[in-house]
């Protein structure tokens, strides 16, 4: 399958590299391959998350999968949110562990530890 031969390729490159951000993937995974094209990554964020809130946008009126009485429902979802301003912070002790493994990151990494929301 292609996607074996990628996640392959991405794993040979990453078995003499190290990784310190989230963004080192990105880096990887590009450098993976060089023919005939460099695989393609696209870093995630909230920009790529769509508004719910937003009812124009959706494409159904509901997620219900039946129309009538006595079609399936939906039952396990509880809610649904979109929040790009609210991080889920970290547990205050995870946080303090990740500061300790500062001393082994290259400097330019530590900003984003530093600015990790914790509870």
């Amino acid at each position: 399958m292609e996607c074996d031969s990628v996640h392959a390729a991405i794993e040979r490159k990453l078995k003499n590299g190290e990784i310190h951000i989230l963004s080192d993937f990105i880096s990887v995974t590009l450098e993976a391959r060089k023919n005939p094209t460099p695989y393609e990554a696209i870093h995630v964020d909230y920009s790529l998350v769509k508004d719910f809130s937003d009812k124009s946008t959706w494409r159904y009126n509901s997620i219900r999968p039946g129309r009538k009485a006595g079609d399936q429902v939906v039952v396990d979802i509880r809610a649904i949110k979109y929040s790009p301003e609210q991080p889920i912070p970290i547990a205050s002790a995870k946080f303090h562990h990740l500061q300790q493994l500062k001393a082994v990151l290259p400097r330019d990494c530590h900003s984003f530890y530093d600015n990790l929301p914790y509870v």
